[in-house]
């Protein structure tokens, strides 16, 4: 069971959501009375928010539905892990129904400057307009814009203000939805 954990964290740290699910699905499926109901009510968000990284909103959505509509579940979770649960079941409804993020990649080989002050920022093109991105390498989830990026880009909101916290950053953000964002040759 711990080599199956060990696996689901660090492949989640380092960003690969298809080998992350494949693992947590074995911890679910092999080792759930091990892992307890908090540390498994865990793995299920893990799961949803590798889920969605992948582009899975409505496979990521109807996990979380079945846990936070599940009168158990409620009952028995601790209040700080309900309001995880809750929110991120509301980040993935909110994505539900939509297509899957597309990368196109160009045929020339591509370099992407970035500067380092406190966070990595990338110069980039949202919606054909020039604009600095911090980019955030371990974001659950993606598309948080606030409301004035997204009306001076062009960027389609397409759910309630969500509260969103990171390593630098929290506050209440949108999840959005641009024609076409821009990085290096990458579109």
């Amino acid at each position: 069971m711990l080599k199956s954990l060990a696996e689901a964290v660090l492949y989640n740290a380092s960003n690969d959501p298809e080998k992350t699910c494949e693992s947590i699905g074995n911890l679910l499926n092999n080792h759930q009375d091990e892992l307890g109901f908090v540390n498994s009510m865990g793995m299920l968000v893990m799961l949803a928010n590798n889920l969605v990284k992948m582009g899975r909103f409505d496979e990521a959505e109807n996990i979380l539905a079945g846990v936070v509509n599940n009168p158990g579940v409620r009952e028995h979770a601790p209040e700080q892990l309900m309001a995880v649960l809750d929110q991120t079941y509301d980040k993935t409804s909110i994505y539900k129904g939509h297509p899957a993020t597309q990368m196109v990649y160009g045929l020339q080989e591509s370099t992407v400057t970035y500067e380092l002050e406190g966070n990595l920022r990338v110069e980039a093109e949202l919606s054909d307009k020039p604009m600095s991105f911090m980019l955030d390498t371990g974001a659950d989830c993606q598309g948080f814009v606030s409301k004035e990026i997204a009306q001076q880009y062009g960027v389609r909101i397409i759910g309630d203000s969500i509260s969103i916290g990171g390593a630098t950053h929290t506050g209440d953000r949108y999840i959005g939805v641009a024609d076409s964002v821009k990085l290096g040759g990458i579109t």
